[in-house]
């Protein structure tokens, strides 16, 4: 045991979360309500066979969205440490919006591609902005609370999604694209 840890005082995780600042807990809030909302890609498949599109055009158009995120993390980054991480969340926020609902109108192939392409990397560009933001607030002895708290923010965030996804699907397709962007819209507004 090194002389840092022997010395850190021992504190419950319920003091831990009361020590950690209010912008944090917006930022929880935002994300958990986002990843709630984050309704189309899960169904994405399904919507597409509905749509009449074969295996191959839902095997490219799913591929897209996974090389969008694939580079947002990169481009995330570098927009945060140059425009800033709240810049970069709202471009994130309002681009993946906007996206979102352009892939409800893309009716072509390469519409679908380019649409899934831009809502992958728009969404996950938020990421790598919040995550360098949460290290920005919390002192580091908080931070392992913190990003723990975070992911359970995007994984109860989405679970509980699902199922209200799994309701609105057997209704309408479109309610899942708005719904999506308006939680996008909602993040972005917490941002802000």
């Amino acid at each position: 045991m090194n002389a840092q840890a022997a010395s850190a005082p021992h504190t419950t995780l319920w003091q831990d979360l009361r020590a950690l600042p209010g912008e944090y807990w917006i930022l929880f809030c935002g994300t958990l309500v986002n990843r709630f909302g984050h309704f189309v890609i899960p169904f994405l498949a399904i919507y597409l066979r509905q749509e009449g599109f074969d295996t191959k055009v839902t095997s490219l158009t799913m591929g897209s969205y996974g090389a969008g995120a694939l580079f947002a993390g990169a481009l995330g980054g570098y927009l945060a440490d140059r425009i800033g991480r709240k810049h970069t969340m709202l471009l994130s926020c309002a681009g993946a919006a906007v996206f979102m609902m352009v892939l409800s109108q893309a009716h072509t192939v390469a519409s679908l591609m380019v649409a899934t392409f831009m809502t992958g990397l728009l969404t996950s560009m938020y990421s790598p902005a919040a995550s360098a933001l949460i290290a920005d607030l919390i002192p580091p002895q908080l931070r392992v609370r913190a990003f723990a708290c975070q992911r359970l923010a995007i994984n109860f965030g989405f679970a509980a999604g699902m199922a209200t996804a799994g309701f609105m699907a057997t209704r309408s397709f479109f309610a899942l694209f708005v719904a999506d962007a308006a939680t996008a819209l909602i993040l972005g507004l917490t941002v802000l």
